[in-house]
C-alpha cells in the first residue's frame, strides 16, 4: 500500500489544483459470531486529498485509520477485543459535461481495507483483507457564493474480494474464509463526500 499511497502523492504534487476533504465508505469485516454467517462492513471516514492534472481529468487518494482499544474488565463474560481498520483508496475520473454548479464524470475507484480485530493476549484473532475495484459515475456539486467548496455524489458498479482468518475461542472458526462480491453500489446517504479545492 506504500506504492498506492507515494502514487497518489506524486500525481496530486503535480495538479493544477489541489482539494481536500472527507468521504464515508464502507469495508468489509467480520464479527466474533462469523460461525453463524453473519458478515458485516463497517463504515468508516476517509480523509481525501485530490487534483486536477488537466482541465477534464480529476484524482483522488485517500486513507482512514481507527482503533478501538479495551480495557480490562473482570466482570465482562468475553475476552475484550481491540479492532484496528486501515483504508487505502485511490480513484480517477474524467470529467465529460459541466454547468455552472454542476459536472459529470465517469471513471474508476481502487480501495484496500485491513480490519484487525484480537484479543488482548492475541489468542483469538480475526484479520479481514478487502480489495475493492469500482467503475463510477460522479456529479461534483458546488454551492453558489460558497467559493471552491464541493460536494460529490457516485454510483456504480463494485468487485470486491475478501479475506478472513484467524481463530476465536480455538473451536468455533480456525480457518480461512474468501469470498468475491459483486453487484451495484451507491452512498448510504445522497452525497458520497466533501472537498475544499485551493
Amino acid at each position: 500500500m506504500k506504492i498506492l499511497l507515494a502514487v497518489s502523492l506524486l500525481l496530486v504534487s503535480v495538479a493544477s489544483a489541489v482539494s481536500i476533504g472527507f468521504a464515508r465508505v464502507s469495508v468489509p469485516a467480520y464479527y466474533e459470531m462469523v460461525f453463524l454467517g453473519q458478515e458485516t462492513d463497517e463504515t468508516v471516514h476517509m480523509l481525501t486529498v485530490g487534483g486536477k492534472l488537466a482541465p477534464y481529468f480529476h484524482i483522488q487518494g485517500g486513507i482512514s485509520y481507527s482503533s478501538e482499544t479495551h480495557k480490562e474488565n473482570d466482570s465482562y463474560y468475553y475476552d475484550l477485543m481491540n479492532q484496528t481498520i486501515q483504508v487505502y483508496e485511490l480513484g480517477m475520473f474524467y470529467q465529460l459535461a459541466s454547468t455552472d454548479f454542476a459536472s459529470f464524470s465517469l471513471g474508476t475507484s481502487f480501495m484496500y481495507s485491513i480490519y484487525d480485530l484480537k484479543s488482548d493476549d492475541a489468542s483469538d484473532y480475526l484479520k479481514t483483507t478487502g480489495t475493492t475495484f469500482s467503475p463510477l459515475a460522479r456529479v461534483d456539486f458546488s454551492i453558489p457564493g460558497v467559493d471552491n467548496l464541493f460536494l460529490y455524489s457516485q454510483y456504480g458498479f463494485e468487485y470486491r474480494s475478501v479475506k478472513t482468518e484467524g481463530d476465536n475461542y480455538g473451536y468455533y472458526y480456525d480457518d480461512d474464509i474468501e469470498r468475491t462480491d459483486f453487484g451495484t453500489t451507491a452512498p448510504d446517504q445522497i452525497l458520497a463526500g466533501i472537498y475544499y479545492r485551493f
